[in-house]
This record gives structure tokens, C-alpha cells and sequence, in this order.
């Protein structure tokens, strides 16, 4: 019988440095492939990644899902991603300045993305309000069911809007046919869809969770209170 599956932080370096690998082999051979920097590592490593909460699916000791809550970098730094950020060579320093001004979060990076979305940021940041992005959701093909994705998605609005009510604005880019289940969570379009690569994009906010379905985020809140952990059975 298959055990349960878990939701926890990655905080073991060796663990990160797994996830970094993980995200570069599923996204490289995916339709996002395009967001990966192909190199001779085989790592997916961006400067976002210092500044964001890591959080993986575990089935038994084996990492199967993964995603990470980015942040302004003035919000949080992640001293260990940054420590295998060097181990591996993939920190260039001279440019880690620099890169946080260009992009503050990974949906305001890409090319092509319409002017709204940084309209959208700056609203945001002159109103004084917080702001995180939820990105590379990754998942095993063979674990790649409704159910998982969902309670991924799931784990991860407990974690940015549950457990810090500070944190009023969630924000995601995805594949334009993700729409329908990010919007069954409350999450409505930023103005304007774009094209990367061939792929039909669009980034998407959250302000509030829908009413139906915050008691289940709250009790999923407090098993991670408790346990630290966030558990389901495998189906």
C-alpha cells in the first residue's frame, strides 16, 4: 500500500539542490521548457530562488511535486539556496543587484509580458501592500494527477495566505489552459494574455480566498502548526 503523501519546507541543502535538478529535467522535456536555461549542470537556478520559500512533495523519501513562494527580495532572503547557488556556480554575484532591480518577481521577467503587469506591481508596491508569486509547480508525470495539483495548489494558498495574513496579493503565471483551475481558487486575470515562446501565458492574482473552501485551508493549517507537515493519502 502506498504511504500518505507530504507537504513540507525544503530546508536540507542537499534536498534544495535535488529540487533544483528535479525542476530542470521535468520543465526541460515540458511545453515550459522554454523558462529553463539550458545548461551543462542540468540545474534550473535563478536569482529568484534566494529570495523565496522552498516547499517540495515528498512520497516516502522520494521528492515527487515542488514549488516555491518567491518574495521581494527585501521581504526574504534564503541563505541556503544561496549557499548551493554558490556550491554550484550558478551566483554571479556582480549581477545579483542588478537582476532584482530588472524583474522584482519571476512574472514580471518574461518576454513579451503586456505593460498591465507591471502596471498591476506598482500599484501594489506604492499602496504598501505585500506580494509573493508562486512559481515552477512541478510534479512527477507519474504523480501528475487533478488530485495532487490540486493539493499542491492547495498547501501552497495555506502557506501564503492562511499562515501570513500579511501577504494580501498571490500571484502565478501559467499556461493560458491552467486558467479555469486557478480560477475555481479566486484567482482572477492580471488585463492582458501574451506569448512566450509559442505558448499562451498569463499571470493571475489572488487578494482573497473563496469562503467555500477556507475550512478546509484552515484545518490544513493546522495539521502544518502542528506537524509542520501537510499530509494526504496517495491516489
Amino acid at each position: 500500500m502506498e504511504k500518505n503523501i507530504i507537504f513540507k519546507e525544503v530546508v536540507d541543502k542537499k534536498d534544495l539542490e535535488f529540487c533544483f535538478r528535479f525542476r530542470y529535467e521535468i520543465h526541460i522535456a515540458s511545453s515550459n521548457k522554454d523558462v529553463i536555461k539550458e545548461n551543462p549542470l542540468s540545474i534550473d537556478f535563478d536569482i529568484y530562488d534566494t529570495h523565496s520559500k522552498h516547499y517540495a512533495l515528498y512520497a516516502e523519501d522520494r521528492i515527487i511535486g515542488y514549488i516555491r513562494i518567491a518574495l521581494p527580495a527585501k521581504d526574504c532572503i534564503n541563505e541556503t539556496a544561496i549557499e548551493v547557488g554558490k556550491e554550484l556556480n550558478m551566483i554571479n554575484l556582480n549581477n545579483t543587484d542588478s537582476e532584482k532591480e530588472k524583474a522584482p518577481l519571476p512574472f514580471l521577467s518574461y518576454e513579451g509580458i503586456p505593460s498591465t503587469y507591471s502596471d498591476y506591481y506598482n500599484r501594489v508596491e506604492a499602496a504598501n501592500e505585500k506580494i509573493g508569486e508562486a512559481s515552477r509547480l512541478t510534479i512527477l508525470p507519474e504523480f501528475r494527477s487533478i488530485s495532487n495539483l490540486r493539493f499542491l495548489v492547495e498547501c501552497a494558498l495555506v502557506i501564503y495566505t492562511i499562515r501570513n495574513s500579511e501577504r494580501t496579493h498571490a500571484i502565478l503565471d501559467c499556461s493560458s489552459r491552467c486558467r479555469p483551475l486557478y480560477e475555481s481558487y479566486g484567482f482572477n486575470p492580471i488585463d492582458g494574455e501574451y506569448t512566450f515562446h509559442g505558448l499562451k501565458k498569463l499571470a493571475l492574482f489572488l487578494t482573497s480566498v473563496p469562503e467555500n473552501i477556507m475550512p478546509k485551508l484552515k484545518k490544513m493549517s493546522m495539521e502544518f502548526e502542528e506537524t509542520g507537515k501537510i499530509e494526504k493519502p496517495h491516489e
